[in-house]
């Protein structure tokens, strides 16, 4: 098995999260501060060259009726210039409520307003890639979206 990327993809930032060699944890890897799609881009290669990465799971961040808005369509424009200039596997997870719910828990952490905003995307990142893994390495519910 190989390693996965995960991406909680942002208008202002793009949460990022590493698996494991063994493919069975996620873990937070850093926040990108988006500047332009070029530059986002270089970042993202620059990271799956050094960490050896195989497969990339995507947040995909769907409505309340399971549909994609807006926000979601932006996500899949930008996940499709990717895959014009990083020939690896893309995978879309439903990420409803992952930032929710990572905000939820800091609050409950006692984590400060500031701390919270500052890594908020990179654990919504390893969230998403965590549910990813744990489906992947066992039974559970599916949360793959089509491509399409």
């Amino acid at each position: 098995m190989g390693k996965f990327l995960g991406l909680d993809v942002g208008s202002k930032r793009i949460g990022v999260a590493v698996s494991d060699s063994s493919a069975k944890i996620a873990l937070g890897l850093t926040i990108l501060h988006r500047t332009n799609q070029k530059s986002d881009i270089s970042h993202l290669l620059s990271i799956i060259r050094e960490r050896e990465i195989t497969d990339i799971v995507v947040g995909l961040p769907l409505n309340l009726k399971g549909e994609k808005g807006y926000i979601a369509q932006q996500v899949k424009k930008f996940i499709e210039k990717c895959q014009k200039k990083i020939d690896k596997k893309f995978v879309y997870w439903d990420e409803r409520f992952s930032s929710a719910q990572v905000k939820k828990e800091m609050i409950f952490a006692g984590a400060k307003a500031k701390k919270r905003k500052e890594s908020i995307d990179e654990q919504a990142a390893q969230l998403i890639l965590q549910g990813y893994l744990n489906f992947i390495n066992g039974p559970g519910v599916d949360h793959r979206l089509s491509n399409s």
